[in-house]
C-alpha cells in the first residue's frame, strides 16, 4: 500500500515540478471520501480504500483541469486544487503509512488493492499526456509559485 501511495504522490510531484494552474478559476476544493461504497472487501486494507478513492478522485480533477487550462492561470488553479487536496489528506495518508509499514518494501500493491491501484495508474497515465502544459507554463511566476506551494506540501508530507 505504501508503494501504490509514494507511486501516486510521486506522479503528483512530477506533475507538480513541471507546473500547471487554471485560468481564472478558483482552486479546486478538497475531494471528500465517497460515502455510498463498502470497502469491507478489502479485509484488513478497508481503511486504505477511501484514501486511495480520494487520491485518485483529486488527480482525476487534477487531470481535467490541466486538460482544459488554456492559459497560465488555469495551470497555476489546478496545481492549487492539487496542492490543497493533498493537504486535505495528508493525516490519512501518515496514518495509513504508520498502520501498514510493509507498503515501504512491498514491489506490488496486495491483491486486495489491486483495483484501486489500477484506477490510480489509468489517471496517472492520462496526466502524463498533459504534462506538456506544465512545461509550458513553468516559468509563469503564478505557475512558479503554485508549484513551490505544491512541493512544500509534499516535503511537509514526509
Amino acid at each position: 500500500m505504501k508503494k501504490v501511495f509514494i507511486l501516486g504522490v510521486a506522479v503528483c510531484l512530477i506533475a507538480g515540478i513541471t507546473a500547471c494552474k487554471k485560468d481564472g478559476e478558483p482552486a479546486a476544493a478538497p475531494v471528500a471520501a465517497p460515502t455510498a461504497v463498502d470497502y469491507s472487501a478489502l479485509g484488513k486494507y478497508a481503511d486504505v480504500g477511501p484514501v486511495m478513492e480520494k487520491m485518485i478522485q483529486a488527480n482525476e480533477k487534477y487531470v481535467e483541469a490541466l486538460e482544459k487550462a488554456e492559459n497560465a492561470e488555469q495551470v497555476a488553479a489546478a496545481i492549487n486544487g492539487m496542492t490543497d487536496a493533498m493537504i486535505d489528506m495528508a493525516p490519512a495518508m501518515k496514518a495509513i503509512e504508520e498502520k501498514f509499514p510493509e507498503f515501504k518494501t512491498q514491489e506490488e500493491p496486495p491483491a486486495e488493492l489491486k483495483p484501486l491501484n489500477d484506477k490510480l495508474m489509468a489517471v496517472m497515465m492520462r496526466m502524463f499526456g498533459v504534462m506538456n502544459k506544465l512545461t509550458e507554463y513553468e516559468s509563469d511566476p503564478l505557475v512558479a509559485a503554485a508549484q513551490e506551494r505544491y512541493n512544500k506540501a509534499m516535503e511537509d508530507m514526509r
